[in-house]
């Protein structure tokens, strides 16, 4: 693990007995050492005992025995060149530390930077090994323990030296600090740590980079870590390559990849279990409250301070060594054994896994399975992380990953120098062609043909007796003159109803209607509203296959009479929608393509329809229907409008926000919904959470709840079962009669097919009395019903290989669903569990399903702690140095404190905030200035590189005529801005405010904005006549 925290102070402390302690191993087949003052350190000193030394405390020494710090830097001593302020690799000297972090020369005690009112510090860069490192130091004598120590430390100096050789820290200088550089001085003190605050072995490194530098011209001024920040997931990958490399040189052991970590192979996970009791009591608090510690860190970190021992509660270093001790033979091993299980499994060559593919063909894999375009950091970080486990040294992984760069699989679409910047994306040369060849597509059958007569349309039009305008207007787009149309509209906006007249006025024009969407559930609704029968609907894959495979027992052979309704666009990937555009250009047939772009976006990579849209144009209905309430109606035409704050407003006032902590939270959830089941038992209702762990522990709630209500009965009877979603867990699964099920893929039940999104009522569940296996029967909501062994059920897809896949089917209770499995759904009522934050998408279509009412339920908890978090990355953290170099700085999983207290008006802004974050996919079409031009090009590498020369051409224009008249509007109302903002900020000086004149600063800002609204309506006109130019000469 790495994280960074800034650092507001730095406090003095004088400790004059933890160096007594920092000898005190008491290891079997070892002596204690003497101290500096020849003194054997006494044995019984404990945790919380003051009497000999002041404020010594936790993260100073963990009432182990820490090691003084040791200086990390950049610089050495050469002749010709400035001394450096530290010695690298020498020991941390308190003065000096606090010296420099006051900003102070340590040597001539000169001012080196400037304090502003805020000044910081330094930032605490923490380094943590994985469990089973620390557990074999646990386990080492004093030579390994020394040994894996130092390997910790050069492991800790490779991130820093890769961090100030690769420009991630910069110093400003110049006007308004425009002038960036790499600095040529850096320094941090480094601090090893070996157990958490539970009393583990926990191996981990505070390097508090400091906030002061020397510059190439031998200037001095303070440092700027956003590119640090940025660039986090390398710096972690490059240490623990280090620390790999160094393990296994110099230990013999051997790493294994373990997701984006690493594990010491041979080294048992019971032990790891054993000795992670922060993080079994963090894991089983959050499994309480439904949360994911890997997706959630905020509200693990809040677990971690509710869930943490008193500082005081820490043995001494012979008291841990016994306990550890202790608990290694309560697991059947011994240190000794532990280190021969580590070295044996090395010696096994078969224990080690082994990847046939590159870490490069590896990571390329993760990246573009949901993103097209990717970005230089994620690149060259999740390279770093795929090197783990494959034997390289960290040189040799850096020199690979930057190579990767060049390769002929990757194409960079900035067009931006290598050599000297960062700010690169890239995307593949079949993602981008994917993307052209849909642009070509939707470009090429403009204007192809009448399908529908004008009468037919209107006669279906007229037909819908309330059916209104804008509603008529989108039939009339969705059967136009294209081959491929794209209409749009808000959540509750009836789209579905307009589909169906325009699905009305096709077949009355003698065409054959088809309707699919991505999800089972998406098709069933829309076959339902377009009068769809089910042969002609089917799941956008099991379409696509049927329209493109000749040899599918179930082939569709579309033709020109053929109309293809697709509900749910928005939340295709690029390479179905390209399938799906070129199978059905090949024969004609319409393609109407209906979602909205504002609502959650595919998980698979590219976002087509928002690039059709932007290709062809779209017609798009506004107007809300679903909700009966009028604020409410608003409320979600303010959502789909992005302005959120004015929702979430209306949703506060009419109290339709709950707010409370934890699982008081989901108390209340749960209470409501059980109030409204007894008050309208034949109502629809959904509940609705972000994750699929926090849907797991809502349905758990639910069902006890449904059971004491009686509408669950019998015995539970336990089947195997696998968790929906993207990583599917094993577990079982308690089924009793009343049970409702959602299944998570397609099966064979007997004969009827189960597809995904299928959901179904238990009628009964028993045991075959001959071998007690359970019988169920399941009664589905599709209208059939199947008795049959839970064992008998069949997983139609396949395994890689195409082998039998062998786990358990995937399925869940359904009392609770995702936000994303239930986007096109409309219920009477909804209850929204918010305990992890939802994004603009998410917001958006939890907060619009209902018709009646709706409630969002928001952890406050979670609230405070980034409250909290914002304020430390604001204002920092303090760390304290002893007068021996040792440091107290807060751990990244333990930090002082519980989450900030908040009012409800500050959660209600937090809610806010999250709500106008927004998750937006990216194409590689982004970049493209010139489209057409793009998307004509004879390949990938020519159509990026062309349009890299256009942008070059304008960019040289603009630099030789100067920014045009509305670009010179834009920067006119920037400077503007940037001028109130300064004024609008109030001068404190002899006890006086003074404030900007409001009327003065309004009419100044009317002015420019008129400006700048002229300047872009001239600028589009001019656009419009070289179109129009364009269009006469083709």
């Amino acid at each position: 693990m790495f994280t960074c925290t800034p650092l507001s102070s730095v406090e003095y402390y004088i400790e004059s007995v933890n160096q007594e302690l920092l000898n005190q191993l008491g290891l079997e087949g070892t002596e204690p050492h003497l101290n500096q003052h020849g003194i054997i350190p006494p044995a019984s000193r404990k945790r919380g005992d003051w009497s000999d030394r002041d404020r010594a405390s936790y993260y100073l020494d963990n009432g182990t025995g820490e090691k003084p710090g040791v200086w990390w830097t950049n610089a050495r001593v050469e002749a010709g060149q400035a001394y450096p302020f530290v010695i690298d690799g020498s020991q941390v000297d308190s003065k000096d530390f606090r010296n420099l972090a006051a900003g102070r020369d340590p040597l001539t005690q000169d001012i080196l930077t400037q304090k502003g009112k805020e000044h910081r510090v330094g930032y605490d860069l923490q380094f943590a090994a994985p469990k089973s490192v620390s557990v074999l130091w646990a386990a080492g004598n004093r030579d390994q323990r020394d040994i894996m120590e130092d390997v910790q430390q050069k492991a800790v100096f490779k991130a820093l030296e890769y961090i100030q050789k690769n420009g991630l820290i910069v110093t400003r200088c110049g006007k308004n600090g425009k002038d960036r550089q790499t600095p040529a001085e850096l320094m941090a003190g480094t601090f090893l740590h070996t157990t958490s605050r539970s009393g583990d072995p926990q191996i981990h490194t505070h390097a508090v980079l400091l906030n002061v530098c020397r510059r190439a011209d031998g200037t001095t001024g303070t440092i700027d870590n956003m590119e640090l920040l940025k660039h986090q997931q390398e710096i972690g990958a490059i240490y623990r390559l280090a620390l790999i490399e160094g393990l296994e040189r110099r230990l013999g052991v051997t790493a294994v990849k373990d997701n984006r970590n690493f594990r010491i192979l041979g080294v048992s996970e019971s032990l790891e279990q054993k000795f992670s009791k922060r993080r079994d009591d963090i894991v089983a608090e959050a499994r309480e409250m439904g949360i994911d510690t890997a997706s959630h860190r905020d509200a693990a970190e809040n677990i971690s301070r509710n869930t943490r021992g008193s500082k005081d509660d820490l043995p001494t270093r012979a008291e841990l060594n016994e306990r550890w001790d202790r608990e290694i033979r309560e697991e059947g091993w011994t240190r000794e054994s532990i280190w021969e299980s580590a070295l044996a499994a090395t010696a096994d060559k078969s224990a080690r896994p082994s990847d046939s593919n590159t870490a490069f063909e590896c990571a390329l894999e993760q990246l573009t399975s949901t993103e097209t375009v990717i970005e230089d950091r994620h690149l060259i970080g999740t390279i770093l992380e795929h090197c783990q486990g494959r034997s390289m040294t960290v040189d040799d992984a850096i020199a690979m990953a930057v190579a990767s760069r060049n390769s002929e699989r990757l194409i960079e679409l900035t067009g931006n120098d290598k050599a000297k910047t960062r700010e690169l994306s890239y995307a593949t040369p079949e993602m981008i062609d994917m993307e052209r060849q849909i642009v070509r597509v939707a470009i090429k059958r403009k204007a192809e043909g009448q399908w529908v007569p004008d009468d037919l349309i209107e006669k279906a039009i007229a037909k819908r007796g309330t059916i209104s305008d804008e509603q008529a207007e989108l039939v009339r787009h969705a059967l136009n003159r294209d081959g491929v149309a794209i209409v749009e509209g808000s959540a509750g906006t009836g789209k579905s109803f307009s589909l169906g007249t325009a699905a009305e006025a096709a077949r009355d024009a003698g065409l054959r209607v088809w309707v699919t969407a991505p999800t089972h559930q998406a098709v069933s609704v829309i076959a339902k509203d377009t009068d769809t029968d089910q042969t002609q609907s089917a799941v956008l894959r099991s379409f696509l296959n049927r329209i493109s495979d000749p040899e599918h027992r179930q082939r569709i052979r579309l033709t020109r009479d053929d109309v293809v309704i697709v509900d749910e666009a928005g939340m295709i990937g690029t390479r179905e929608m390209n399938e799906l555009l070129r199978e059905t250009a090949k024969t004609g047939a319409k393609v109407i393509l209906s979602g909205d772009t504002k609502q959650l976006k595919p998980v698979a990579p590219g976002s087509p329809l928002r690039l059709i849209s932007e290709t062809i144009g779209t017609e798009r209905i506004n107007e809300i229907r679903r909700q009966k309430v009028e604020w409410q109606r608003q409320a979600s035409q303010h959502l789909a409008a992005g302005e959120v704050e004015q929702a979430v407003n209306a949703y506060a006032s009419h109290d339709r926000i709950v707010i409370a902590e934890g699982q008081g939270l989901r108390s209340m959830l749960i209470e409501d919904y059980l109030r409204d089941v007894r008050r309208d038992p034949t109502g629809t209702r959904l509940v609705l959470a972000r994750t699929n762990n926090e849907v797991k522990a809502l349905n758990a709630d639910l069902r006890n709840l449904l059971r004491q209500e009686g509408q669950i009965v019998g015995l539970d009877i336990d089947v195997d079962a696998l968790s929906r979603g993207q990583n599917p867990k094993a577990g079982s699964l308690s089924l009793a009669m009343g049970d409702r099920l959602i299944f998570g893929e397609s099966i064979r039940a007997g004969a009827s097919t189960v597809r995904n999104n299928d959901t179904a009522t238990v009628k009964a569940v028993c045991r075959d009395n001959a071998d007690g296996e359970p019988v169920v029967t399941l009664a589905f909501d599709r209208g059939f019903e199947v008795t049959t062994r839970w064992s008998d059920l069949e997983r139609l897809s396949r395994s890689s290989g195409n082998e039998p896949d062998t786990r358990p089917i995937r399925v869940q209770h359904s009392y609770a669903v995702t936000i994303h499995s239930a986007q096109g759904a409309s219920v009477n009522r909804s209850y929204v569990l918010n305990a992890a934050g939802m994004d603009k998408e998410a917001l958006y279509v939890g907060m619009t399903r209902h018709k009646e009412d709706c409630h969002l339920y928001t952890d406050v908890t979670r609230i405070g702690i980034n409250v909290r978090d914002n304020r430390i990355r604001r204002d920092g953290v303090t760390a304290q140095i002893s007068n021996q170099g040792k440091l107290e700085a807060p751990d990244a999983q333990d930090r002082e404190g519980d989450g900030d207290r908040v009012n409800r008006e500050t959660v209600i802004r937090q809610i806010i905030y999250e709500g106008q974050q927004s998750r937006k996919k990216g194409n590689a079409a982004d970049f493209s200035v010139d489209r057409m031009a793009w998307a004509f090009s004879r390949t990938a590498h020519d159509a990026v590189q062309g349009d890299i020369d256009r942008r070059k051409v304008m960019q040289e224009r603009i630099r030789e005529e100067g920014p045009s008249e509305a670009q010179r509007a834009e920067n006119m109302k920037d400077a503007w801005a940037e001028t109130a903002e300064k004024k609008a900020k109030v001068e404190k000086g002899g006890g006086l405010e003074v404030k900007v004149d409001d009327k003065a600063a309004k009419a100044e800002k009317e002015a420019a904005e008129r400006m700048a609204a002229e300047a872009r309506r001239r600028a589009e006109e001019e656009a419009r006549k070289r179109e129009a130019g364009r269009g006469m000469s083709r």
